[in-house]
């Protein structure tokens, strides 16, 4: 080697290089660091650190924790335990990456409601532990064969409670979810600010009103109140849906109204429970003593919770039946000089009759999952029958006084015809509400007319339809001439509404229209439009419930658009 090196510079040089060459080829990838290899691991790694920040940042929403769980020392070693590899985000990074999250949440959202042809909204007013003011609203709508339900806001709400400033912020909501087309009706409970609210149109800002001259109101609507929409539509720019009341928020309202009417010994009755649970409530050795007799609690009543004192009496009446002389030990106990006599338990029992049909309307009309608004109209009618026939001996007053509230707080029902529809529309009832021959036509004419409203055809074309049947009604030689396209057009619509209310199958809601669809087109159409409209507000109270979970008192500085994110993402989890 040292010869030919000498000998010859260029061909030792060129012998080493094909040496080395040689060498690198034959050699294993194994026996030298591939850069390859690196970026692979590298990259599987940073894909694995993703994966558990996403896990986490899901796991603080749906557990609605604070971000700064992710300093928490004890979390902090969980995960090191856990995911030995893994370096959590800082506070700051974390924050952006739940927001980011939240942001995905309300894209998919929108989508969704894009997707549905009518929509319905909830609104209310929440107020924080700071006393801060937000703006809640819920969206309703059928998509596929699932009634859904989405929190779509939660903002702040700086300023006086009015009527204008409430319509204000509803329009930036359903701007915000390019849903102005879609929204057909708006759920609020009875309060004198929200039923002003949408008696008034939104103000005439830019930056908060709908202008736009193809938002136009639905004729629909107009037909309710007995208005042709080509008389007033080039006069409206924008206007907002119709106003139902909480029928879960009116009922309780007819309670309070009956409980009024009641004699002065009821009312001491009923002190007389509300002393001796507060005791209760107070008392260790109480609740001991319930407890080791099988009793869990007894509810407080509470003016703001739906049937509160039902259940406080209803609870009281079922220890007394089962475990007589029970609560007179345990106001021994606590020292109470409260004790119910005989008299007093019938008074008790009475009044459980009595309000029990409103405590299972109250629950059945607070469901979210299925249609309600078509069971408005037959619980109205069930609970003054229910009640009406209930044998009373202490609480007739009372019993009187709910019965009369029915009829002034809930008998425009039984002419509205939204719930009139509705109903007609709900397979399990259709028209078994009623035996009346007159308000069996009067039901079947008002689908009819809001079916042709839906194709397209006013309230003024059906009346020239019907002129144009009859203009030969008078005349003996051509009396025959009645039919034309308008004619076979309306006598579709009837043959397709016998023929639903004559078919006996009787399914779930949803599943029937959605099997349905094809036999009845027109039908089915009504259907998406009324039963999207709940029969109350119960999910954006539930909503304002989880609201207070996140801004609870540690955390009381929560920032506005973390608390709306996270309540967001929270209520439509299955979006993240």
């Amino acid at each position: 080697m040292q010869f030919l090196q000498i000998c010859s510079p260029a061909a030792f040089k060129s012998f080493q290089e094909n040496s080395k060459k040689r060498k690198r080829e034959s050699c294993d990838e194994t026996d030298l660091p591939s850069v390859k290899r690196f970026i692979v691991s590298n990259n599987g790694q940073q894909k694995r650190q993703n994966e558990v920040t996403s896990a986490i940042v899901k796991y603080v929403i749906t557990a609605m924790r604070p971000v700064a769980e992710i300093e928490n020392e004890g979390f902090v070693d969980l995960l090191s335990t856990l995911v030995p590899t893994y370096h959590p985000p800082d506070r700051k990074v974390f924050r952006s990456q739940v927001l980011d999250r939240c942001g995905s949440v309300v894209k998919f959202v929108k989508s969704e409601i894009g997707a549905a042809m009518y929509c319905v909204g909830q609104a209310d007013i929440w107020s924080s532990r700071r006393m801060h003011g937000y703006f809640g609203m819920v969206f309703s709508y059928i998509h596929d064969i699932e009634l859904k339900t989405r929190v779509v806001a939660c903002r702040r709400f700086v300023g006086s409670h009015t009527g204008e400033r409430i319509a204000d912020m509803f329009s930036k909501v359903i701007c915000d979810f390019d849903a102005k087309d879609k929204v057909c009706g708006l759920v609020t409970d009875n309060a004198a600010n929200m039923v002003k609210a949408f008696k008034v149109s939104p103000s005439t800002e830019p930056d908060v009103s709908v202008t736009d001259a193809n938002d136009q109101s639905d004729p629909e609507n107009l037909l309710r109140m007995g208005v042709h929409w080509e008389s007033v539509q080039d006069d409206v720019t924008f206007m907002l849906p119709p106003r139902y009341a909480c029928l879960a928020h009116t009922i309780q309202l007819v309670v309070n109204d009956g409980m009024k009417e009641a004699s002065d010994r009821i009312k001491q009755v009923i002190g007389k429970c509300k002393t001796l649970t507060s005791s209760i409530h107070m008392s260790a050795k109480a609740t001991e003593t319930l407890e080791r007799e099988g009793v869990c609690n007894i509810p407080s009543p509470n003016a703001t919770r739906w049937n509160s004192t039902y259940l406080m009496i209803n609870a009281i009446v079922k220890i007394e039946s089962t475990n007589g002389g029970l609560l007179r030990n345990v106001a021994e106990t606590v020292g109470s000089s409260v004790q119910l006599t005989d008299r007093d338990i019938a008074t008790l029992k009475e009044l459980c009759l009595l309000l029990e049909p409103f405590a299972d309307a109250t629950v059945r009309l607070e469901a979210e999952s299925v249609p309600t608004s078509g069971m408005v109209l037959p619980v109205v009618i069930g609970l003054t029958k229910a009640v009406s026939k209930i044998e009373t001996t202490y609480c007739t007053s009372v019993q009187t006084g709910l019965v009369n509230s029915v009829q002034r707080r809930l008998g425009y029902v039984e002419t509205d015809d939204h719930f009139i529809i509705s109903s007609v529309l709900e397979p399990r009832f259709k028209l078994k509400w009623t035996s009346n021959a007159d308000v069996v036509m009067n039901a079947k004419s008002r689908v009819i007319a809001h079916l042709h409203v839906l194709d397209g055809a006013s309230t003024s074309s059906s009346a020239s339809v019907q002129e144009s049947q009859t203009v030969f009604a008078d005349d003996d030689l051509f009396s025959f001439m009645s039919s034309s396209d308008a004619t076979r057009e309306a006598d579709s619509t009837v043959s397709e509404l016998d023929k639903y209310l004559a078919d006996s199958l009787s399914a779930e809601t949803l599943l029937f229209w959605a099997t349905n669809k094809d036999n009845f087109p027109k039908l089915y159409k009504l259907h998406l439009k009324h039963h999207s409209i709940p029969a109350t507000s119960a999910a954006m109270e539930r909503c304002f419930s989880s609201a207070g979970y996140i801004a609870n008192a540690r955390r009381s500085h929560l920032a506005d658009d973390m608390l709306e994110g996270m309540l967001l993402a929270k209520c439509n989890k299955d979006f993240l």
